[in-house]
């Protein structure tokens, strides 16, 4: 990004990364109205009274969740690769990401050194593929997810990669259909990960935010 046009803050939030205590604990419904809430109260501390929010993967609900909380401090939302509803695709995805065995060395070591070993990170795989798995035989989530996008004022843009077997491409689509206004931009060669077309991803997020916005 553009460090002379833009402030960039990234957070790890509860349960992640530096951010523990406390573990993330996915069989806690409101973990993802709790994230918004620590989001925000960071943003307050750091004295920002407006801001835009980039998201990736499950960020996309906290950014979502955010901008309906409080829609007079998000100016726009970047999605990447969100989910919106769960399917088997979706759960299966979710079975393969949280083994570690089938992590390259070079990611597990790395998981290794920030975490202190591989306990909590296979307990935290574990928990966010539980929860999965029971929204996906009851998908309230997926009503409550619609609702939020058709009352978000916050302009938005959702970046799909065609190739992520994580999230199915027709996720943009749905969630486009809840609010027409939403952008959507397909990266051709784009798996679920942005670091797998970052530079894509950084050209098309800094033109979404540098357009003009209506609340400006």
């Amino acid at each position: 990004m553009d460090v002379e046009r833009f402030t960039l803050i990234g957070m790890d939030l509860p349960g992640y990364g530096y951010s523990r205590p406390p573990d993330r604990d996915y069989s806690n419904i409101d973990i993802y109205n709790n994230d918004a809430k620590v989001a925000m109260e960071l943003m307050k501390e750091l004295g920002y009274r407006k801001f835009s929010v980039m998201s990736h993967s499950g960020g996309g609900i906290v950014a979502t969740n955010l901008a309906n909380l409080w829609p007079e401090a998000v100016d726009k939302v970047i999605y990447c690769n969100a989910p919106l509803h769960i399917n088997k695709q979706v759960v299966m995805g979710a079975r393969v990401i949280a083994n570690l065995n089938k992590w390259d060395s070079f990611q597990r070591n790395q998981l290794r050194i920030k975490y202190g070993g591989e306990d909590y990170p296979r307990k935290a795989l574990k928990s966010w593929v539980g929860a999965i798995e029971r929204l996906a035989v009851k998908n309230e989530h997926l009503e409550k997810q619609k609702e939020k996008l058709r009352n978000m004022k916050a302009k938005a843009l959702v970046i799909t990669g065609l190739r992520d077997h994580l999230i199915p491409e027709n996720t943009a689509l749905e969630m486009q259909k809840c609010n027409p206004s939403l952008r959507i931009h397909r990266v051709q060669f784009g798996f679920h990960s942005h670091l797998s077309f970052l530079d894509e991803f950084v050209r098309v997020s800094q033109d979404f935010l540098m357009e003009h916005s209506s609340s400006e």
